[in-house]
């Protein structure tokens, strides 16, 4: 989940892995029940990237935005993972780098299973009145 809010001066990224709950109130949200909102969220943001006057990142930066899939199969997270995930992989390759450059057949058929990509804009009423 991302949260791009220029009102507030902050991009927030949260994660939520396989084995861990997704708030109820995303849920809804992807339902069409309600209006996502991370208050409500038990969980503090992945990422919080200030934006804005006096943060040294204008949010003027941001805009037009694009939403890129990309599968990196050595991303940050994956290469740190490589020896704990794949331990077999790592003692034979060394480095997640190693194994993909050595395997291209073995990843040919990677893709990704989306249930579905939700966007959601704020209601800058609705934002006026938050603290």
């Amino acid at each position: 989940m991302l949260e791009w809010d220029p009102y507030f001066g902050a991009i927030k990224t949260w994660v939520f892995p396989n084995d861990e709950q997704v708030p109820d109130n995303l849920v809804a949200a992807m339902n069409d029940e309600e209006r996502p909102d991370p208050r409500q969220w038990q969980k503090l943001p992945y990422g919080n990237f200030p934006i804005g006057p006096k943060t040294g990142c204008s949010s003027d930066h941001f805009r037009d935005m694009h939403l890129v899939i990309n599968t990196a199969f050595c991303g940050s997270v994956a290469a740190n993972k490589f020896k704990v995930d794949c331990p077999a992989l790592a003692e034979e390759y060394g480095t997640c780098e190693a194994y993909v450059a050595s395997n291209p057949k073995a990843l040919e058929d990677a893709f990704w299973d989306f249930e579905g990509v939700w966007v959601f804009e704020r209601d800058f009423e609705e934002a006026e009145d938050e603290p």
